[in-house]
C-alpha cells in the first residue's frame, strides 16, 4: 500500500509511529486496541526504555532507536509522526521521500518556508498526508459543522474558541523556537477548528499577549496568556484566546453565532455526576487533552486511514495546517508590534 510503485492492496494499513510521548502512546493504543482497518507494526523512539515498554506491551517486534531506519521499512505502509514540533518538517520529509503516508501531529511546522517544503515534497512523491487537528473528529464539532451547513444557523456573523491548559509547558515546549510558542502551539487548534466551522479563510489578525504567571517562560519569550482578534473573508468576527495556566483543568470551548441561531460546543464534566452536599452541588472538570477528546483522536486516524484505502483528500490536508500557520504567525507579529496585521503575509517566507 505504499504510494512507491501502485504494490497490491493489503487488508490493513501498516503503520509505524514516530515518538512514543503522550500523543504518540495514545495513537498505537487506539490502533491496537481499537481498528480492525490497521495495525502498528513498527515504533521508532531514542528512550530504550519507552521503546521496550510499549513494544512488549503490544508484541511489536520492529523496534528502531532512529526513525531513518524506519523510513526504509519496505513493509511500513504510513507512519504517525508524534515528535517534538521542531522536528515534524524534516521526519515529513524522509518518510516522503520514502513513499510512505503520513499523519503528522500538530503543526506540521514552524515557518511558511518549512510548510511550503512539505506541501512540495508530498505533491512531487504523490503521497497522502494529514494533519493532526482532531477537533473537527470530536462528535459536537462535527454536529455543528453540519448544521451550519445545512444554514440552520443562517449567515455566520461571530464567533469564538478557547484553549486553557491547566499546566505550563515543559521541556523543549517551553523553548518558542522549538514549539511555536503559545501561538502556534496552541492557538492553531483554535484557528483550525473556526476556519473549519466558518468556511472562509483569514483576512485580518490583532493580536495581544501577557506574561502573567511563569517569570521562566517571560525570561523565553513564551506568553502564558494571549488573546486573538480576527476577521474572516467572509465577513465573520472572530476572538480566540489561550492561557497556560488554568487552575480547573482543560477548557477548551467553542461558539459559533449567526443570525438564525448559535451552537456552543464545551465538555463542562468528565462523569456525568453531580455531588450535592452542605457545601451545595458540585462535579468534576476534564483535566487534560486525552479525557476531553478520546474518541476524537481515535477518529482522525480512522479518517487516515480510509483516506489511504479509498486514495481520497485527506481531511486536513498540509494545505490546511499551513493556513492556520500563516494566522499563527501573523498573531505573534501582531501581538509583538501592536498592530493589525493583514493576511495573506506579504513579506514572504517567514
Amino acid at each position: 500500500m505504499s504510494a512507491e510503485g501502485g504494490k497490491q492492496m493489503v487488508k490493513k494499513v501498516r503503520f509505524g509511529v514516530v515518538g512514543l510521548g503522550n500523543i504518540g502512546s495514545l495513537h498505537v493504543d487506539n490502533i491496537q486496541r481499537s481498528m480492525d482497518e490497521a495495525e502498528v507494526i513498527a515504533l521508532a523512539e531514542t528512550r530504550k526504555d519507552v521503546l521496550r515498554q510499549i513494544s512488549d506491551r503490544y508484541g511489536i517486534e520492529r523496534r528502531y532507536k532512529d526513525y531513518s531506519q524506519l523510513a526504509k521499512d519496505e513493509d511500513v505502509d504510513a507512519v504517525i509522526i508524534a515528535l517534538p514540533s521542531f522536528m515534524h518538517c524534516e521526519a515529513v520529509k524522509i518518510f516522503a521521500e520514502s513513499y510512505k503516508h503520513v499523519f503528522c501531529e500538530k503543526p506540521m511546522a514552524l515557518t511558511l518556508e518549512e510548510a511550503d517544503d512539505v506541501i512540495s515534497m508530498v505533491d512531487k512523491h504523490g503521497i497522502k498526508l494529514q494533519v493532526g487537528y482532531n477537533r473537527r473528529f470530536d462528535e459536537a464539532y462535527m454536529k455543528a459543522k453540519e448544521l451550519i451547513e445545512k444554514g440552520d444557523l443562517g449567515a455566520i456573523t461571530l464567533a469564538r474558541s478557547n484553549t486553557r491548559d491547566p499546566v505550563p509547558p515543559s521541556g523543549w515546549e517551553k523553548d518558542p523556537k522549538l514549539s511555536g510558542g503559545t501561538f502556534i502551539g496552541t492557538c492553531t487548534h483554535d484557528f483550525d477548528i473556526l476556519r473549519w466551522l466558518i468556511g472562509s479563510e483569514s483576512e485580518e489578525v490583532y493580536a495581544s499577549q501577557a506574561f502573567f504567571v511563569y517569570e521562566d517562560l517571560k525570561k523565553l519569550g513564551y506568553p502564558d496568556n494571549v488573546m486573538v482578534m480576527i476577521r474572516f473573508r467572509s465577513g465573520t468576527m472572530a476572538e480566540v484566546d489561550a492561557s497556560r495556566n488554568c487552575a480547573y483543568g482543560y477548557d477548551v470551548r467553542t461558539e459559533v453565532f449567526g443570525t438564525k441561531g448559535a451552537v456552543r460546543i464545551e465538555k463542562e464534566k468528565e462523569l456525568d455526576l453531580l455531588v450535592f452536599d452542605e457545601g451545595g452541588v458540585r462535579h468534576d472538570y476534564p483535566y487534560w487533552f486525552a479525557k476531553r477528546f478520546p474518541e476524537a483522536y481515535l477518529r482522525e486516524v480512522k479518517a487516515f486511514t480510509k483516506c489511504i484505502f479509498e486514495d481520497t483528500k485527506p481531511s486536513v490536508t498540509a494545505e490546511d495546517a499551513r493556513a492556520v500557520l500563516e494566522m499563527a504567525i501573523a498573531a505573534a507579529k501582531s501581538a509583538q508590534s501592536g498592530k493589525t496585521v493583514r493576511l495573506p503575509l506579504d513579506y514572504g517566507h517567514d
